[in-house]
């Protein structure tokens, strides 16, 4: 809550908290905090059990006048409430009374709400936040060994969601995810997350192909708008781009797409497992290990290639699957033998080995 922690002056280029993500940890872990300190909370959930009334009313006691139609109007200018709010409370506004911390929450509160009933075709990043982590708590509750309408419903959410991203960064200008994540602030990053949904829709396409075409989409749009984001994730979103076009039949259109990249990038490591990948590792009824073999070789071929003990990993995998041990242990060879792990005892005093999921880490994947 905006009460038990300092206020946040508003900056440019970090990634604190926003207010929403705040309120977040605090709603959800609220049975934590003893009865006076809830006492002294504000909660979202607070804001929408009032009426449109009601909030006005609550606004009017801090010295806030405002109606529906001028709140219409101010939207267009704001991304988020929060925003509004120190726009509200700036010393061109010294109307506005603040005589206690809890005045901030249930001003914020309140415009949140309002902005929630009054505006829904123009989301905030409160209402953003919200659309992603309703579908993380949907798409946690999942067992992937049954497909359900929970996956479906969180996939659908996220896609509403990334269509509201895009909509905010034409709106407000932003030209990359960093950008957008710097403004943000949310629960989790925005880099973090589109990783997320690609997988989600791999996974949601396996038993609903409108999830496949869906996951093209995604990835085809952000490897157009981030041509020069992370590395890592631009590469992994190609990937996604070509093999789903691959499980989908389209084959030519996929290996023309892994050539061209590999072509302008022959040391991309994990593009030559890619592209072996489609054609034996579960893309295919029939698989295809002699041209997996030759992607993978070729990729190994190329001088200073990325993750070549990848490579090679992925060449004995192949192999070990095909019934040919001799050649998986003449390959194994070549590898550096695997570190090795520490006894239990070494590890006795390690009090969190597992790093809190209340925020996401920024991560990249392989």
């Amino acid at each position: 809550m905006l009460g038990p922690f300092p206020r946040q002056e508003k900056k440019e280029n970090n990634m604190e908290f926003s207010f929403v993500a705040m309120h977040r940890m605090c709603e959800r872990e609220k049975n934590k905090f003893s009865p006076e300190e809830i006492e002294g909370m504000v909660f979202v959930s607070d804001g929408r059990a009032l009426s449109d009334e009601e909030l006005i009313e609550k606004l009017k006691s801090f010295g806030i006048d405002i109606n529906k139609a001028t709140f219409l109007q101010m939207v267009k200018r704001f991304s988020s409430a929060e925003e509004m709010f120190y726009w509200y409370i700036n010393q061109e506004h010294p109307q506005v009374k603040l005589t206690h911390r809890i005045h901030d929450d249930w001003i914020w509160t309140c415009l949140v709400v309002l902005w929630e009933r009054w505006a829904p075709d123009q989301p905030s990043f409160e209402m953003l936040d919200d659309l992603i982590q309703n579908g993380y708590d949907l798409l946690m509750q999942i067992d992937y060994s049954e497909l359900g309408n929970n996956q479906e419903e969180g996939c659908e959410m996220w896609l509403k969601a990334w269509a509201w991203i895009l909509k905010i960064m034409d709106e407000r200008n932003f030209k990359t995810i960093e950008d957008f994540d710097n403004n943000f602030k949310g629960t989790q990053y925005i880099s973090n997350w589109v990783q997320d949904v690609e997988m989600e829709l791999w996974n949601t396409g396996l038993g609903n192909s409108k999830y496949s075409k869906a996951r093209i989409e995604f990835t085809g749009e952000y490897i157009k708008r981030f041509p020069f984001e992370d590395t890592n994730i631009l590469q992994n979103m190609k990937r996604a781009f070509a093999e789903t076009h691959f499980k989908q039949g389209k084959t030519k259109k996929a290996a023309s797409l892994f050539e061209e990249w590999l072509e302008e990038d022959p040391q991309w490591g994990w593009g030559w497992i890619g592209y072996s990948d489609c054609y034996w590792l579960g893309f295919k009824e029939k698989q295809d290990f002699k041209k997996g073999e030759e992607i993978l070789k070729r990729g190994l071929d190329v001088p200073g290639v990325e993750n070549q003990e990848d490579i090679i990993d992925r060449l004995i995998n192949l192999y070990e699957e095909s019934d040919r041990p001799d050649e998986a242990e003449k390959w194994r060879a070549l590898l550096p033998p695997p570190p090795l792990m520490p006894f239990l005892g070494e590890i006795s005093n390690v009090k969190h080995l597992i790093p809190s999921k209340k925020r996401r880490k920024k991560k990249k994947k392989k």
